[in-house]
């Protein structure tokens, strides 16, 4: 019954950010690429409450660009053990895998993947979210992605949010 729940809110999640979020195109121009390229590190303290939303602005990349990659490092500097049940994208254009500092590896995951294999992020470790994001044929103008990453009590812990805009050159 308890795997039957689970099931279901996972589902209803999927389904709730395929229908909100999906691959949104936005036509508002932006020039920062301080995030381009860059791996950000998002830090789960000890006094942490909910979840933690991050927005980035990956900034202009080229239109006849395919693939872009970009990394996160999430850092537990809580007491306990944090176990990641699951991750999402917004987008099946948007492939994640989850690394631990071992080299274990997670499952590929997407807005439509089953959960990963629980990624256990031990006191002052961490693991880092590896996303490749497939450009292919998105037109001009400001694209969102996201990622969302849900611990084993089906809390999201981390929503993260990436914009970027496809320039012609």
């Amino acid at each position: 019954m308890k795997k039957i729940k689970k099931i279901i809110q996972i589902s209803i999640i999927l389904i709730i950010t395929a229908v909100l979020v999906g691959c949104s195109n936005n036509t508002e121009e932006k020039n920062n690429t301080e995030h381009q390229g860059k791996t950000e590190t998002i830090i789960i303290t000890k006094n942490q409450q909910g979840t933690i939303y991050k927005e980035y602005d990956l900034g202009n990349i080229k239109k006849d660009t395919k693939k872009f990659k970009k990394d996160f490092i999430i850092k537990n500097e809580t007491e306990k053990t944090i176990i990641i049940n699951y991750a999402v994208t917004s987008c099946d254009c948007t492939i994640g895998v989850i690394e631990d500092e071992k080299g274990n590896k997670s499952d590929n995951f997407s807005k439509s993947s089953k959960p990963i294999a629980d990624m256990e992020i031990q006191s002052n470790k961490s693991v880092t979210i590896h996303l490749n994001l497939d450009l292919t044929g998105e037109d001009k103008g400001t694209w969102i992605k996201i990622l969302r990453v849900f611990d084993d009590y089906d809390e999201k812990l981390i929503e993260i949010e990436m914009s970027y805009n496809i320039a012609e050159k």
